[in-house]
């Protein structure tokens, strides 16, 4: 059984999700050579200072040789970064401005660039949606180890609730133990100061990273916050300045529009705009809820307005998606999307992640187990989530499915309550 943490020190050092490298650049002449500059992503590649950098007239020479020789100086202590990370880091920060009147950037303007464990995710990448009163630490770990994703999400967690009520308004929403790995911590709200609170909090817990919810539909999100923030574009870029100081990597989840579909292309312009680090797409609006199918057709404009505006934004996309290998299939179809979420498709199908086929001779048995699995670990967690037994009854339906007297036997189960009941009709089967 993991190890519940309710807490955990912000990691630090060379694991930090957070760590900062610190590369230099000189350029003289107001700009660094053509071949120097890796446009795409605003990385350096390696450069002789003498050679290519400095092509001086013989006055501007003797103007500057002070000037130079203290530049060399500190490109000794502060040596250029000769590390090419144009097609494999899809998080380096944009070319720096170099001061045209001054011609350089004196002492080796220090970039800082964020990694996080998004640089070394496989693609596409897999991530179990974030739902709430269902992904929390129980339900996680029964999906792990069903077949694991390569991201978890938490439930959504409001900030402005914890800031005025502490814990006990989030009611265990950000619950994780270590084998959790990596986790995001979804949260939502209207007021930035409540974001960048609440964000801090969860980098000091130890989370991987944040991601704002702005698609959710319930009434109770669009009062502040959730899809209600796609009709404030300017309170969305607000949350995001605000998560962005809690020195975590940054994400977004929304819907394409409020109300219609054609809102989508200046929606998630003015998002992209914000240098994040993940945009997930939930293909459809907040009025549409999941009453339609998802608008897959969307899908390659939507990767071409990212490549435009934002290439180094990943690209996640959800709705409909049933399984992995459904998700592949998106991916080979629409190339240009980094990762597949799936939420509802892990009702039907809770090996939906698993990278080999279920065997179809031992399905019953696998189900089964998975909830006797499920029923230990919520008895484990009851003490802290303090989650009443009717909540469970919800997933009754996940395993007690595609075999002979399925029908019957959930309706035994929601008739049940408490755990032990249900493990005796589990054993009388």
């Amino acid at each position: 059984m993991p190890k519940l943490r309710q807490g955990l020190k912000p990691i630090t050092g060379s694991d930090s999700p957070a760590r900062k490298r610190i590369t230099g650049h000189i350029a003289l002449n107001g700009r660094a050579p053509a071949h120097c500059v890796d446009n795409d992503v605003g990385a350096t590649g390696g450069c002789g200072f003498e050679s290519r950098c400095v092509r001086w007239e013989v006055k501007q020479r003797r103007f500057a040789s002070p000037i130079l020789g203290l530049a060399r100086f500190i490109c000794r202590v502060f040596p250029l970064n000769t590390e090419d990370n144009s097609k494999q880091n899809r998080l380096s920060p944009p070319t720096p401005y170099l001061n045209d009147e001054i011609g350089f950037s004196p002492f080796c303007d220090k970039i800082t660039e964020m990694t996080s464990f998004w640089n070394d995710l496989p693609q596409p990448f897999f991530i179990l949606a974030p739902m709430e009163a269902v992904t929390d630490v129980v339900f996680r770990h029964v999906v792990k180890q069903a077949g694991a994703p390569d991201i978890f999400f938490t439930e959504f967690a409001n900030a402005t609730g914890w800031v005025h009520a502490g814990d006990k308004a989030i009611a265990g929403r950000l619950i994780k133990t270590d084998d959790e790995q990596p986790l995001i911590a979804q949260i939502w709200g209207g007021e930035p100061g409540d974001m960048e609170a609440f964000a801090k909090h969860c980098a000091e817990l130890g989370f991987n990273g944040i991601d704002i919810n702005m698609g959710c539909p319930a009434k109770s999100a669009i009062k502040s916050g959730g899809a209600a923030l796609i009709r404030r574009p300017d309170i969305a870029i607000a949350a995001i300045d605000a998560a962005k100081k809690s020195e975590l990597p940054v994400s977004v989840k929304t819907r394409l529009g409020y109300t219609y579909v054609d809102e989508w292309r200046e929606w998630l312009t003015a998002i992209l705009k914000q240098d994040i680090v993940n945009l997930t797409i939930h293909l459809r609006t907040k009025k549409e809820m999941s009453k339609v199918a998802a608008h897959y057709e969307l899908i390659d404009e939507i990767i071409k307005l990212r490549d435009e505006i934002a290439p180094q934004t990943l690209l996640t996309i959800n709705g409909d998606i049933r399984d992995r290998e459904h998700g592949l299939e998106i991916a080979r179809k629409h190339p240009g999307v980094n990762g597949i979420m799936i939420g509802r498709g892990v009702f039907s199908d809770p090996f939906c992640f698993r990278k080999s086929k279920a065997d179809a001779d031992n399905h019953k048995e696998e189900l089964l187990a998975l909830l006797n699995y499920h029923l230990d670990l919520f008895d484990s967690y009851q003490p802290t989530l303090g989650r009443p037994f009717e909540t469970l009854k919800r997933f009754f339906k996940i395993y007690i499915r595609d075999f002979d007297g399925a029908k019957e036997l959930r309706e035994k189960l929601m008739h049940t309550t408490t755990t032990d009941e249900v493990r005796q009709l589990l054993e009388n089967i």
